[in-house]
């Protein structure tokens, strides 16, 4: 199976898309209320919520390049046939 399907089916799995959810809205509302005296647990929290979004943000470009590829891939199969 193609990584971009793979990519693809991860980012539509429930279980994920709920766990991304969950962590981002814990752990943003966890930076929000947390002391603003309270820099390293800020900055750590802040650490988590980007390596998140950075997951998901590379998911979704591995699924958008295997997207790009197939359609070039039909695209040579047709101008191959014709």
């Amino acid at each position: 199976m193609d990584r971009g399907v793979k990519a693809e089916r991860l980012m539509r799995e429930p279980m994920l898309v709920e766990a991304f959810v969950a962590l981002d809205e814990y752990y943003t509302e966890a930076w929000k209320d947390s002391p603003l005296d309270a820099q390293t647990e800020r900055e750590t929290i802040f650490m988590y919520i980007s390596a998140l979004r950075e997951v998901r943000a590379h998911l979704a470009q591995i699924a958008k390049t295997g997207e790009l590829a197939a359609s070039q891939r039909d695209a040579m199969t047709k101008t191959a046939i014709y």
